[in-house]
């Protein structure tokens, strides 16, 4: 039996063999997408802060829409320098103050807020003047 092995065409002037790691600095750029499972904690948070309740399903679909735009505005860098083990790391995403981005913008933000403010003054007025309180 015969055996071959096939060489890789490499066009002309290329060199082949092993070639040593560059020792200057490398950049990475990613961006992290988050599955609706992912973000769900996200938005849970956010939402019960900014309206006082879970987001409906709609809502979901559109935050983690929103949410992964977000990520894709803000991507992150890693640049290494060479053989050093440093590196320095921009960008990102704070997704918690994303995500309370995203849920502020829901129709019901404002009214909710509203209603737990003064909700909130008038408990501390009962408390403060020995009343019970709610």
């Amino acid at each position: 039996m015969i055996s071959y092995t096939p060489t890789p065409l490499v066009p002309k002037g290329t060199k082949t063999g092993s070639a040593s790691k560059p020792s200057g600095p490398r950049t990475t750029t990613s961006v992290k997408h988050y599955s609706l499972q992912e973000a769900q904690g996200f938005a849970l948070q956010a939402f019960q802060n900014a309206i006082g309740r879970a987001p409906t399903a709609q809502e979901l679909e559109n935050f983690l829409a929103s949410f992964n735009a977000g990520q894709n505005a803000s991507s992150t860098t890693v640049t290494s320098n060479g053989s050093n083990v440093s590196s320095v790391t921009t960008g990102g995403t704070d997704n918690a103050m994303l995500a309370q981005q995203i849920a502020e913008q829901n129709p019901g933000y404002v009214d909710y807020q509203k209603a737990t403010t003064y909700f909130d003054a008038f408990n501390q007025v009962m408390n403060s003047r020995g009343g019970a309180g709610l």
